[in-house]
């Protein structure tokens, strides 16, 4: 994984001040991927000076949406640095095998900027392998990375370095969660290698489209309203299932015919339903996170005046089309839910560098943790929610579109920007107005040239207009102020 050496306590980096979306002079490609961009302070002056053309570069800014990068590989593999040893068996072995590997073996020590690769990384891979060590359970940078997998709709693959009792004692609430339902490789006993190895390889090959996909598909989770382009493999088998829910639903045998139950009632049957399951996950022993749990699921399951309907209940269990025993839904919306909140709070290792990336899966849980960090009060976060809101493609959302247009509004020129260049992508003609007064009015060059960049991309005889007249009435400007500075030296003569 990239985590920094084990003998230094596990501390997130410092997120510094960058200029997210635009100063492309700083952006290099390297390797065949877009390398992630410089550290760069912002300021908000209305002096502002640009020695770059800035028209030039707003346009560079809409290509940029529509582009991805292309690190590409067939595997990530995340690992503690203290199994810097078996990472390298298992990266040649693979390699041998003729699966590209990406990986990290230079760690903090090369800075923020590789760790914004390994966001990358892990977004673009084909698979993510996990290497479960009693050192890399207890790492952060490992759980974060884990958590973006997940998200990002990879098939993960959890290699067991030790027994699974051993490894499962160190970790904590949200890993056990998320690696529950998984089906792991034991790579406990090393004699045995080969025959792990070739167990692992043949899961990996059929992942990356290499074998029978109609195979693999039994261990696919079902899809969380994302693109069709890739199954998620591996996320939910049957090691985690309530054999109960194969032979009845939890409500019929809790509640019978019954049209809707108070909350309490509910709370109080799914515990007693469930328990052992959730002792299994450090639920029920741990106040906190059940509390957590309950809250996700009241939430989900649009809970009002602390009665649940049988209607509102039949519809949670719906996912991607598809009607699931109500403990697997319950397990699939915690973990997506915890993920979400791993990746996307301010200590992740690996949020910012990221979340651009994870606007192509189009999971609505995505896109509301966007929507969520719009009003951000870093305001890189916020250009960075804007732009990537934008590479979603959500034109026909409208809440989308209204939290966007806010952007125009916001006070840091950088924000402006990215909202400008997010509707210029989206085509949106509702915003001409605002764009045309940013255009006209904005103090900073640099939000007036994205604006007029935004204009023409989105078009139409409202924008067309508006962007004739304006330049009708900057030349008109131009040469009055010429006319009147050749006045000024005819009298001094």
């Amino acid at each position: 994984m990239g985590s920094g050496p084990s003998s230094q306590k596990s501390q997130p980096p410092t997120l510094l001040p960058i200029q997210v979306v635009h100063n492309l002079e700083n952006e290099r490609f390297k390797n065949g991927s877009l390398e992630p961009l410089q550290p760069q302070a912002v300021q908000n002056t209305a002096n502002e000076q640009l020695e770059d053309d800035t028209h030039t570069r707003g346009q560079k800014d809409l290509k940029r949406l529509e582009s991805s990068s292309e690190f590409g590989q067939d595997v990530m593999i995340s690992y503690s640095h203290q199994d810097m040893d078996f990472m390298r068996k298992m990266r040649g072995s693979l390699e041998s095998a003729g699966i590209s590997v990406w990986v990290d073996e230079q760690g903090l020590g090369a800075g923020v900027d590789f760790l914004n690769k390994i966001g990358h990384a892990i977004v673009e891979a084909k698979v993510f392998l996990s290497l479960l060590s009693p050192n890399s359970v207890t790492s952060k940078y490992c759980k974060d990375e884990l958590a973006l997998a997940y998200i990002s709709n990879k098939p993960i693959f959890p290699v067991a370095m030790a027994t699974r009792d051993g490894l499962r004692k160190g970790m904590d609430f949200g890993m056990q969660l998320t690696l529950a339902p998984m089906e792991w490789v034991d790579f406990s006993d090393r004699d045995k290698f080969d025959v792990s190895f070739a167990a692992l390889t043949q899961k990996i090959k059929a992942a990356t489209n290499d074998g029978d996909e109609s195979k693999v598909a039994e261990v696919g989770k079902p899809k969380l309203e994302r693109q069709p382009t890739r199954q998620n493999l591996n996320k939910m088998t049957r090691l985690n299932s309530n054999p109960l829910d194969d032979e009845s639903d939890f409500w019929e045998r809790a509640f019978k015919d019954a049209k809707d139950v108070p909350w309490s009632k509910f709370k109080e049957a799914f515990d007693k339903q469930y328990g052992s399951l959730l002792d299994g996950m450090q639920i029920s022993s741990d106040a906190e996170n059940k509390d957590w749990l309950m809250t996700v699921l009241k939430r989900e399951m649009n809970v009002e005046n602390n009665v649940l309907t049988r209607e509102n209940y039949d519809e949670f269990r719906f996912m991607g089309g598809v009607k699931l025993p109500f403990w697997q839904r319950v397990h699939e919306q915690a973990v997506e839910s915890y993920t979400m909140r791993e990746v996307f709070q301010m200590e992740s290792s690996v949020r910012l560098s990221a979340i651009e990336d994870l606007a192509k899966y189009r999971s609505k849980a995505v896109v509301d943790a966007l929507l969520d960090l719009l009003q951000d009060e870093d305001p890189n976060v916020r250009a960075v929610a804007a732009v990537t809101l934008a590479k979603s493609g959500n034109a026909e959302d409208q809440q989308v579109i209204n939290r966007l247009l806010k952007t125009l509004q916001d006070k840091d020129r950088l924000v402006r920007e990215s909202g400008c260049i997010a509707l210029g992508h989206l085509r949106v003609r509702q915003a001409v107005p605002q764009l045309v007064h940013l255009w006209r009015n904005d103090t900073i060059s640099t939000v007036r040239e994205a604006a007029s960049v935004s204009l023409e991309k989105i078009g139409g005889e409202e924008a067309e207009k508006a962007i004739h007249m304006t330049k009708v009435l900057s030349e008109e400007i131009k040469l009055l102020m010429t006319q009147s500075m050749q006045k000024q030296d005819r009298d001094k003569r």
